[in-house]
């Protein structure tokens, strides 16, 4: 039942997917050149994908510059439609033209040192927080790296391939830190900073997919410090938790109920990531009565609500924020739900946002009953909570804040205090508010 469930909900996904972007494409098709409207018109979805995927493709936003014919307003994607004037009176005269993202640090992938992820903000972030930290922005497009590296100011840019030991980096290029972004399969960013005794950190690994990063760390347990960073949003949720807590002398229980918009999945790796977990295991991982257990079947399913009081099918996950939370507390019950589907602000009409809800049973100093309920909000999803999470991360391992990190397995909350990364996630517009139940 519970794999029937998964991949019913897969489906969903895909078909609100192929909605959206047939919706999406016929909103460019709206504004466009009425040369191309007509044609273009009468074609049906598929034959109508088929036609546009013939169009060229450019690889710079400059391209739509005066020629640019139509842009969809409000247009998550930044797709335009483009002239050219090599084919005047041919099909192939229309370009699609996808810029880089605003927010963008590296194209599609980063993964080295003080390299930072790609398309979160957490290399915008590092800028602010540390105005004359050298960056090196990473991607497979040289020319698109080097322009957000531009963009940010005292930066380098510099392309990487995760396929080769030696990351295809220069060897007379040296660098403090390697930050795996994506998910790291062949291990090579991670075993790249162990030959350098560099501090490394990853945020794509799902529960089972830490084994080989926990392993190779307790086999060179002399290099350099591996910051397990593979939490939902980088590890803040779970700071944010950590800092609600410390008006307990004593937790029972605690619950995570996070809503993950269907439109803020983190692009590509982020559905790869979706994806992939629940071939190693569809059950949820919790404690109950101090014990790990296994959640399957109708026991892992729950549902999520959000912030408007509607209630999302969700279910329990095999995710590190469980067993993270239970030990660092201490509490005898914990337990993680998740939940995939729109936000209360797209109910309203609004841009995806993100909302986790932490419920926190237990005892104050003087032992009376305490029980809280609030919900960790943010206008803009949960990207600039990841990146975030991974700024945090890397102001850590670089010595920026606190003592150098020794060599070994660590967690974010193991070296950062949770009400510092509070701070930091207010900075990015990230607020707590009230939910039912909260005393």
């Amino acid at each position: 039942m519970q794999i029937a469930r998964l991949y019913k909900l897969t489906k969903a996904l895909a078909v609100k997917a192929r909605t959206q972007a047939v919706n999406q494409l016929k909103s460019v098709l709206i504004t466009a050149d009425p040369a191309l409207r007509e044609e273009l018109a009468g074609l049906g979805d598929a034959e109508l994908f088929r036609t546009c995927a013939g169009f060229a493709e450019a690889s710079s936003c400059e391209w739509a510059g005066e020629e640019s014919v139509c842009r969809p307003r409000g247009s998550p994607w930044g797709c335009w439609l483009s002239r050219s004037a090599s084919y005047p009176n041919r099909s192939g005269r229309w370009t699609l033209v996808w810029p880089e993202p605003r927010s963008a640090t590296a194209g599609i992938g980063t993964d080295l040192g003080r390299y930072v992820p790609g398309g979160g903000g957490g290399a915008a972030l590092l800028r602010r927080w540390h105005p004359a930290l050298p960056l090196t922005i990473t991607g497979r497009d040289i020319d698109r790296a080097q322009r957000a590296a531009d963009e940010l100011g005292a930066a380098t840019a510099a392309t990487v391939d995760l396929r080769r030991s030696d990351l295809g980096l220069t060897a007379d290029r040296s660098y403090p830190a390697v930050v795996a972004a994506p998910w790291d399969d062949h291990l090579n960013g991670l075993r790249y900073a162990q030959h350098r005794g560099l501090p490394h950190l990853s945020i794509s690994s799902g529960l089972a997919d830490i084994a080989p990063v926990v392993v190779a760390g307790a086999q060179r347990t002399n290099a350099g410090p591996l910051l397990v960073a593979s939490h939902y949003c980088a590890g803040t949720l779970a700071l944010a938790a950590l800092h609600s807590a410390r008006q307990f002398d004593r937790i029972d229980t605690i619950r995570i109920s996070a809503v993950l918009n269907d439109l803020d999945t983190g692009g590509p790796g982020g559905m790869a990531d979706l994806q992939r977990w629940p071939t190693a295991t569809s059950a949820g991982l919790g404690r109950r009565e101090r014990v790990f257990t296994w959640a399957i079947g109708p026991d892992a399913q729950a549902d999520v609500c959000s912030t408007d009081g509607t209630d999302l099918p969700g279910q329990s996950i095999a995710i590190l924020d469980g067993p993270r939370l239970a030990l660092a507390t201490d509490a005898p019950n914990d337990r993680v739900d998740f939940a995939v589907g729109e936000s209360a602000s797209r109910r309203r009409v609004e841009p995806a946002s993100f909302e986790a809800r932490i419920d926190l049973e237990g005892a104050g100093r003087g032992g009376a009953p305490i029980r809280t309920s609030r919900y960790l909000v943010h206008p803009e999803g949960q990207r600039p909570l990841t990146a975030t999470g991974i700024a945090l991360g890397v102001e850590r391992l670089l010595g920026l804040r606190g003592e150098a990190v020794t060599p070994g397995i660590h967690t974010l909350e193991a070296l950062l205090d949770p009400a510092y990364a509070v701070e930091r996630m207010a900075e990015t517009d990230a607020a707590f508010i009230g939910a039912p139940g909260d005393s």
